[in-house]
């Protein structure tokens, strides 16, 4: 490393530049040294510019002594604490569990340093993901958290490119909702009716709520007076518990829902029984105001409603569909019957009208047979 006392035209201080060969490639660096050019200060600058130079050696040389030998396991995992900050619980949490199930303790086995960490060892990695049989939609996943972590890397100086910029990923096979049509959405209202899932499903179907919306609402962000449902917390499980969390799952997420007369009227129901309980049951009356809750007032865990709803469509014999799907049902329902687009992008919370045509319009078979039948009475055969 060697370093040049400089100064800059107007300048008034003298500054360090060192420079250096790192991976074939010349580094410079620039330090003030804080001592004025005016005055008899030469000798000084000299000095402290040498002082520099051996300060900041001796951290490269150390910072590059312990990288040699660091494995990327140990890497990955180091930096998933530090990005624990920066990201969302659930965003965390989904990290954390791909890391800890699939990339430590594979890469940890092979003892593969980070300063060793080659395209083929991520191909090889990626193709053993697919011999377990786990989607390519998930190593996709994957293969987004390595790169950002070996992109900070680089960043450091510990590398001198990112590994993973040059793997051969598989595609993602989009998923394809199932969704119910008119006659299956009043059966499954019907079905659930004096369930614990009466609520879920009304409002999934009628209000288009994503689970952790319909975890998260509270009666205080339902306002009967003006007959608004607001859309302010949301209600998440990580590996840490559940988290309640007073904001949406994006700004667009925020909204104002109208409440019709045959909302009203079940929301009017509902609070009567939960202030029943409230009264029969006292000072073991949990007063959480979670809409969807037992009668004791305690919440529906956020799993139980996903699991109890595939236990409950399989007991009624109804088709399968995940808890999500009622809100992609909501949207083709609101859309088949004269809603436009923009609308139900507003009414579902989505930040563009993209989002909205892409997942959730699905044209039922008799929405296809009107687009045959306009086809076939023009082309004559």
């Amino acid at each position: 490393m060697r370093a040049y006392l400089r100064t800059k035209p107007k300048g008034k201080s003298y500054y360090c530049e060192l420079r250096w060969q790192e991976n074939g490639k010349q580094r410079i660096k620039e330090i003030s040294t804080k001592i004025p050019v005016k005055g008899n200060n030469l000798r000084k600058a000299e000095t402290k510019c040498e002082e520099l130079r051996r300060e900041y050696e001796r951290k490269y040389d150390r910072r590059n002594s312990n990288s040699v030998n660091v494995l990327f396991s140990d890497y990955i995992t180091e930096w998933l604490q530090h990005r624990k900050q920066y990201v969302e619980s659930t965003t965390y949490s989904g990290y954390k569990s791909i890391v800890e199930k699939y990339i430590e303790p594979y890469f940890k086995e092979r003892g593969i340093r980070l300063c060793d960490l080659d395209t083929l060892s991520l191909q090889r990695y990626y193709d053993s993901l697919m011999e377990l049989g786990i989607s390519g939609q998930t190593i996709r996943r994957h293969h987004t958290l390595i790169k950002h972590s070996l992109k900070q890397a680089v960043r450091y100086n510990l590398i001198p490119q990112n590994p993973a910029e040059g793997v051969e990923l598989p595609k993602a096979v989009k998923y394809h909702a199932r969704v119910y049509n008119e006659h299956e959405i009043e059966l499954l209202i019907e079905k659930s009716k004096n369930t614990p899932l009466e609520t879920i499903v009304l409002l999934g179907v009628v209000n288009g709520l994503r689970r952790s919306e319909i975890a998260g609402l509270t009666w205080s962000n339902i306002d009967l007076e003006n007959r608004i449902i607001k859309i302010h917390k949301t209600r998440v499980d990580t590996k840490e518990g559940e988290i309640l969390r007073n904001k949406a799952k994006t700004d667009s997420s925020y909204r104002e829902l109208p409440i019709d007369d045959t909302m009203m009227k079940y929301f009017l129901n509902l609070k009567e029984k939960r202030d029943n309980n409230r009264r029969f049951l006292g000072r073991q009356y949990s007063d959480t105001d979670f809409v969807c809750c037992w009668e004791d007032g305690s919440p529906y865990r956020v799993n139980y409603m996903s699991d109890a709803f595939r236990r409950f469509l399989a007991k009624n014999k109804l088709p399968h569909i995940r808890l999500h799907d009622l809100r992609h049902s909501c949207a083709t329902l609101a859309l088949k019957n004269g809603n436009n687009v923009k609308n139900v992008q507003d009414y579902l919370g989505h930040s563009s009208i993209t989002v909205t045509a892409n997942l959730y319009l699905h044209p039922d078979m008799e929405e296809k047979k009107k687009a045959l039948e306009s086809i076939t009475g023009i082309v004559h055969i």
